[in-house]
């Protein structure tokens, strides 16, 4: 590329990182500006750029003087104030201030390195580009800039000021690919940056293929921050509700602060449904969402015996603080409460549907630096959605002072005496609790049947060593109850039953008891000094507990009361008619409790684990493998009982196959005592009964097989730390294709025995998915009931990564939820990037 001609160029081969300022021009425009007959065009100052501009070229640069033009060859680069441009070739002409750029032929013949235009953070790729450096206007020719969280097509664009655009052929798109999967297409677009895109007619394109869909005009968002717009229903079919349409609404964003969404579901039977969403988030302080759902279910066609409507409803509230906002104290809420068939009626997910219980907490808790006090107050509420009973505490507080020790000498030298690790602690709970059920929940009597209590626990506990090896853990636990009513029972003569007065008066009432324990651990090794095992290692834990707690009934005491029961017949519940009663028997912590209590009981767990050579190091290291865990025993003898003193020898273990994917888990319960020839269980052991050392009365095996792919954090650029770790918190909602199956089945096998009678009950539960191929993934979820002969609740879920838009199909193919459920919609960016799918369904609360 030798130019002879040195007056009209300067040929630089190969110049790598060249960088050439506007210095070098205004020399040239001065010398020029000297000689008159000089064809060379002269630069006039108002010509001149306000701001210096570097370039450089990773082949070569050609500088034209006679032209006033510059020639960049490979990746070049220009940056201008806030503009900045890469492409394979770019020609840089000084006497109008513009730049020209375009790509280049690689080896293949193909174009490469199409021109990148950046302007104030706005990226635009496109094949060719002209751009002047004075007015800011520019020419560019099919384009594709990021807009929002989609993507902007156009075959040619015009810039006429910083903020405007015109663009020809025009499509927008949220598919990041530079041949979309679909487009909404209008012959003529308009943008206004950082506000809108508006075009005239468009038209829904997808893999290239035209659709009937048709819009006269359109106007779309095109902010960074959050837009309000529509939300499009989707579409299924229930057997018990027809055909329906879910989750259409609106979106509304007030800010990047809060926002709310408005949705409404409509059943071709006559049912509909509501749902109003809320999130809400303050940097660095908390953040929060709020849902409320409400749906009017009709089953079947009036007039039809199966006919019926269900009205129900729904809340979940969740808050969270930032644990910067406040270190010492924190507030929280988790709440889910509602009507006790709206999870069945609502949903297809199996966990939701075969959940009975609610509960719901909202919390307060602080502690002091340096103090060792700590306090906490909750609003407890839980909800069992069978019997529709309901327990609410409102509120629940604790104040809790740690352990610390009184005698303990701050500045003692050597072993510490055995009175120096007595520590104490103290604890003070407090209660208001109401047990109703729904249908009372807001009755005005009810509300003024709450219980309320003060309870002060105070343990004082010390740890002794003996002989070295053995451990002594001695304590003493103190109870104090503090109540605000109490209990009076008389008979009633008339109705031949108890009369229960509440008197309300300020009652107090304690109790103590003493235990000591007694434990060591003794070591076993088996050495082999096989090829590869080793040795096989048992841990051998036995302990000794003695209780003991004296009788809080006797008139000492004053907590037990009496009252006079008629004698009816000889089947008398006692010998007398007199009859004990507790005056706190109502109080929500209870009392002291009747009666005389020692117990010794005894345990004793086991471990085993084998010392291997792993073969796949070379250095032969040597690796534990666990063989058994927690093989356990245990029972005790009350020497307070006067009859039926051992209680049941109890054991339990378990142990994991094929690096934990195989999990063995087994308990048992077995009597020392007898049955006599009509099934009733005697004061006599079994062993000198009918020569049998112990009897089985029940035990339990189950099998969990759990193949399953280790599933990492996930990582990405284009989002927001907030954003991604919102996703790993929640990584069960979304199906993740890069994942090619998983597989959990779980066998239960359960035996109980009543007197002679033997009941079995087995079942199993498996659950997966798998990878059909890279972008189809099936879901399942099934049982079975060996007991019953019959299918647990069965679903079907197949998803579809279609890159920039998901599908999924849902399936409960029986039972009462017996339903489908289609869905196809755009996927967020995040997600693509992710290789994840959105997996909530249409009946998600």
């Amino acid at each position: 590329m030798n130019n002879k001609n040195t007056n009209s160029a300067i040929n630089i081969h190969k110049a790598k990182k060249h960088l050439f300022t506007i210095i070098f021009l205004l020399f040239f425009s001065s010398s020029s500006a000297q000689s008159p007959k000089n064809d060379t065009t002269i630069t006039s100052s108002n010509n001149i750029l306000e701001s210096i501009i570097t370039y450089a070229a990773e082949d070569s640069i050609i500088t034209n003087v006679k032209n006033k033009k510059v020639y960049l060859f490979n990746k070049a680069n220009i940056k201008y104030e806030q503009i900045e441009l890469s492409a394979g070739f770019i020609e840089i002409d000084w006497a109008t201030n513009t730049l020209y750029a375009t790509g280049i032929k690689d080896s293949l013949n193909e174009i490469s390195q199409k021109p990148i235009f950046i302007e104030n953070g706005q990226e635009y790729k496109a094949d060719t580009i002209s751009y002047n450096l004075k007015s800011k206007k520019g020419l560019i020719k099919k384009v594709i800039t990021d807009e929002g969280e989609g993507f902007l097509h156009g075959e040619k664009v015009k810039k006429v000021d910083e903020k405007d655009f015109y663009i020809s052929k025009g499509g927008f798109t949220t598919c990041s690919h530079e041949d979309p999967h679909f487009t909404i297409n209008a012959k003529k677009l308009k943008i206004i940056n950082g506000e809108r895109i508006v075009s005239g007619p468009a038209y829904l394109e997808i893999a290239n293929i035209p659709t009937p869909i048709v819009v006269p005009f359109g106007i779309f968002p095109n902010q960074n921050k959050q837009t309000s717009g529509i939300v499009f229903p989707s579409y299924g079919e229930s057997a018990n509700r027809g055909f329906f349409l879910t989750n259409g609404g609106y979106h509304f964003a007030f800010s990047d602060k809060i926002n709310l969404t408005l949705k409404g579901d409509i059943y071709s039977h006559g049912g509909w449904g509501g749902k109003v969403l809320s999130s809400y988030k303050k940097r660095y302080k908390y953040n929060g969402n709020l849902t409320i759902s409400f749906s009017k279910i009709k089953i079947s066609e009036e007039h039809l015996p199966d006919y019926s409507i269900t009205n129900d409803f729904f809340i979940t509230w969740n808050h969270y603080q930032d644990a910067k906002a406040r270190p010492n104290s924190i507030f929280s809420a988790d709440i889910n409460a509602g009507s006790s068939t709206f999870l069945q009626n609502n949903s297809i997910n199996s966990n939701d549907v075969l959940t009975n219980t609610l509960t719901s907490n909202v919390s307060y808790s602080k502690s002091w630096t340096g103090k060792p006090f700590n306090f906490s107050a909750n609003f407890r509420h839980s909800q069992n959605t069978q019997t529709n009973e309901i327990d609410l505490s409102l509120p629940e507080i604790s104040f809790t002072v740690s352990r610390f020790y009184p005698f303990e000498k701050k500045e003692a030298v050597g072993s510490k005496k055995w009175y120096e690790n007595i520590g104490i602690s103290y604890t003070l709970n407090g209660k208001n609790q109401l047990t109703t059920y729904d249908s009372l929940l807001f009755n005005k009597q009810t509300l003024n049947e709450f219980n309320s209590g003060i309870k002060h626990y105070i343990p004082i506990s010390t740890n002794i060593k003996l002989l070295k090896y053995v451990s002594l853990n001695p304590s003493i636990n103190y109870t104090e109850y503090w109540y605000f009513n109490s209990s009076n029972i008389n008979w009633n003569y008339y109705s031949n039953s108890e009369e229960i007065d509440t008197l309300w008066h300020f009652n107090t009432a304690r109790d103590f008891n003493m235990n000591a324990q007694f434990t060591t651990k003794i070591y076993g090794t088996f050495q082999f000094n096989k090829k590869r095992l080793q040795a096989i290692r048992h841990v051998f834990t036995p302990s000794v507990n003695f209780t003991y707690r004296p009788d809080f009934s006797t008139d000492f005491w004053g907590i037990y009361d009496y009252y006079e029961k008629p004698i009816e017949s000889d089947l008398r519940p006692t010998p007398t008619n007199q009859q004990q009663y507790s005056t706190l028997q109502n109080g929500i912590y209870g009392g002291p409790p009747s009666g005389k209590s020692g117990t010794i009981s005894f345990n004793l767990i086991n471990s085993l684990e084998a010392k291997i050579k792993d073969k796949n190091d070379t250095t032969n290291a040597i690796k534990k493998i666990g063989l058994l865990d927690d093989l356990s025993f245990s029972s005790a003898y009350n020497i307070a009982a006067e009859e039926f003193n051992w209680s049941n020898l109890t054991f339990s273990g378990r142990t994991n196959f094929f690096n934990d994917k195989l999990a063995l888990t087994f308990n048992g319960s077995l009597d020392p005592y007898a049955l006599d020839e009509s099934g009733n269980r005697i004061n006599v052991y079994n062993w000198n009964y009918n020569n049998n050392f112990l009897r089985l009365t029940s035990s339990s095996v189950a099998l969990s097989i759990d193949f399953k792919n280790t599933i990492g954090k996930k990582q990405s650029d284009n989002v927001s730390k907030d954003e991604i770790n919102d996703i790993n918190e929640n990584i069960d909602d979304y199906i993740d294709f890069s994942i090619p199956w998983n597989l959990s089945i779980d066998y239960t096998l359960n035996q109980s025995k009543l007197g002679f009678e033997n009941t079995v009950s087995q079942s199993v539960r498996f659950n997966g998915d798998f990878n059909l191929t890279e972008k189809w993934k099936i879901e399942f979820s099934s049982g079975y009931d060996f007991t019953n002969k019959e299918f647990t609740y069965t679903t079907f879920n197949i998803y579809r990564d279609l890159h920039c838009w998901e599908m999924s199909f849902n399936w409960v193919p029986f039972g009462y939820q017996k339903s489908y459920f289609f869905n196809i919609k755009v996927k967020a960016p995040v997600l693509q990037d992710l290789k994840l799918t959105r997996k909530r369904s249409w009946y998600d609360y």
